[in-house]
């Protein structure tokens, strides 16, 4: 506090009046400052329209409980009816699950972006501690899951994600410290809280995921509409059988004889689902090959083509679907005799039933 401000005893006689006056203009400027300038010094603002004086009442928090509450918590049924909803409907549940998440994320997302400034959303970041970051935590943990699959399943989509993200924590961050250090003046400023730069991120990212969850749901139901067949104009598609996606794996992995191959490229060329390829009893040769190789540290040294043969076998066309054909029998005969030891061929991802 100003000496000029101080009480009598506790103040020492100012030799100079200037000093005195002076420092008590100061403090009298201060007590009406409601900003910051470039240096981070307490100033008035020009305009005091949307100047308001700052409530030093601590039980702000408790008495605008139920009008924060309404703030962050999200309508009734907005989360009702989102993309991808059951699980069930999908061969690829892990995509199915990501681009429902995804969708939820979305929903917080657009509430705070295109929220309106009113007396109890300004009052919300006026005198919440942390209230960019508290937004973010609604988010976090879903947000952390999707990372995770992504990375798994398409590392370009999680750096994009991943950075978008890390972006809008950082700005939020920055801007709870700035706000922090508004707490000091006597004043508000709604310029000052009005986080449209946190917001402007936080639309990016909105808008990344949106495109991410499309592409990813067009896939899901192209290959739903491959299964059933649309039923207009070309009749009801036949779904491809586990011995027919077989012979096909077969076929592309001695034309195209290299490690590479994963269970989605085959999929994709074969035209049926990644759980109809896991079974194939080509692509299990194949990846338990390629496996033992990897362990033995001998995977770039092996002839392809040589192991391709060795692995997938040899022969015309007809000696290798009965082969298949009896392979096929066999699988079944010994499913039908003990009980299934695994529920995926894939490990889930955590966190996803919250």
């Amino acid at each position: 506090m100003s000496k000029a401000f101080q009480p009598a005893e506790d103040r020492t006689e100012y030799m100079d009046t200037d000093v005195f006056l002076a420092e008590f203009r100061m403090e009298l400027y201060r007590r009406q400052c409601d900003t910051l300038d470039q240096n981070g010094k307490p100033q008035r603002s020009p305009d005091r329209r949307r100047c308001h004086l700052r409530d030093l009442d601590v039980a702000w928090r408790s008495r605008d409980r139920d009008r924060v509450a309404r703030i962050m918590t999200l309508p009734q049924d907005a989360l009702k009816g989102l993309a991808c909803e059951n699980l069930e409907d999908f061969d690829d549940r892990d995509a199915a699950w990501a681009v429902h998440v995804t969708h939820r994320i979305l929903v917080v997302l657009r509430k705070w972006v295109k929220e309106k400034m009113t007396e109890e959303v300004y009052n919300f970041y006026v005198y919440n501690p942390k209230p960019c970051r508290v937004r973010i935590q609604w988010i976090a943990t879903a947000m952390d899951d999707l990372l995770t699959y992504w990375d798994e399943h398409n590392p370009r989509h999680a750096e994009k994600l991943s950075n978008l993200y890390a972006d809008l924590q950082k700005a939020a961050e920055e801007k709870d410290r700035y706000y922090e250090r508004l707490n000091d003046l006597p004043y508000w400023n709604e310029k000052d809280f009005d986080p449209r730069d946190v917001k402007a991120k936080a639309g990016k990212l909105h808008d990344k995921l949106l495109h991410v969850a499309d592409l990813t749901a067009q896939k899901l139901l192209k290959a739903k509409q491959e299964q059933n067949g649309s039923g207009q104009g070309g009749g009801q598609k036949r779904k491809i059988t586990l011995e027919e996606a077989n012979i096909e794996v077969r076929r592309l992995l001695r034309e195209d004889p290299s490690w590479g191959w994963t269970v989605r490229n085959l999929a994709t060329k074969v035209r049926c689902s990644t759980g109809t390829v896991a079974r194939c009893p080509a692509w299990k040769a194949y990846n338990e090959r390629r496996d033992q190789l990897r362990k033995e540290g001998t995977i770039q040294t092996v002839s392809l083509s040589r192991e391709m043969e060795s692995v997938l076998g040899s022969g015309e066309k007809d000696e290798v679907v009965q082969q298949l054909i009896a392979e096929q029998e066999e699988d079944q005969q010994r499913d039908a005799g003990q009980a299934k030891l695994y529920l995926s061929h894939r490990k889930k991802t955590k966190g996803r039933e919250s």
